[in-house]
């Protein structure tokens, strides 16, 4: 069981708002191919992020707020392996420093964009689908844009596509524009302190002790 802090849980639950009854489950996951299935737990209330944090399960989650259809992030994946010193520095120059580049469980990477206001469903999909393209043409890579996030439900009380969060894992961190690994704290700082590039910059840059 991986070590984490309650305040640490608690913090990460604010960070990764989004659908209230829905989340994503991983059933089986073969590290060889990366094939996985899941399923998407229905009307449980909200998802266990502890459970998550801790690797009791592998889970994934919405932005949208199934009551209000409103969203707080956005999600672009990238199905290709880069080195992280590589893609982030890239991600940071040329695309823009407010985002945030994870490892995924493949050793992919997904970029996301934590929004300063919830803004709804559609809007939010229209900006996911603009750092799509925008990735595409600054950087020359596809993007999987079938995994987009977020897609627009098309029934009352659905949220659309879910994506599997990061931190469940050994390696499946955040990164910081260096191709530093992140621990799950040094995350919680830098989502904080995401609209100041400097700091940001230097968080993961060792100076010496533990922090």
């Amino acid at each position: 069981m991986i070590n984490v802090s309650l305040n640490e849980i608690k913090s990460y639950s604010k960070i990764f708002i989004g659908a209230k009854s829905r989340y994503g489950v991983l059933t089986h996951w073969n590290k060889e191919t990366g094939e996985k299935t899941l399923y998407e737990e229905k009307n449980k209330g909200p998802i266990p992020i502890g459970e998550h944090l801790k690797g009791i399960n592998y889970l994934g989650l919405s932005p949208v707020n199934e009551t209000t259809l409103m969203c707080e992030w956005i999600g672009v994946d990238i199905d290709i392996r880069f080195k992280p010193e590589d893609f982030c520095s890239k991600i940071w120059s040329k695309v823009g420093t407010q985002y945030f580049c994870f490892m995924t469980l493949n050793k992919k990477w997904r970029v996301v964009e934590f929004l300063d206001e919830p803004i709804h469903v559609e809007e939010a999909h229209k900006r996911a689908k603009e750092l799509e393209k925008e990735i595409e043409v600054k950087l020359k890579i596809k993007t999987d844009s079938g995994s987009t996030t977020p897609t627009i439900p098309n029934e009352k009380g659905n949220v659309g596509r879910w994506l599997f969060l990061p931190y469940g894992n050994g390696y499946d961190w955040c990164y910081s524009p260096n191709g530093t690994p992140l621990n799950i704290r040094q995350f919680i700082f830098r989502y904080k302190y995401r609209n100041h590039p400097i700091v940001v910059a230097g968080i993961g840059i060792s100076g010496g002790g533990p922090d």
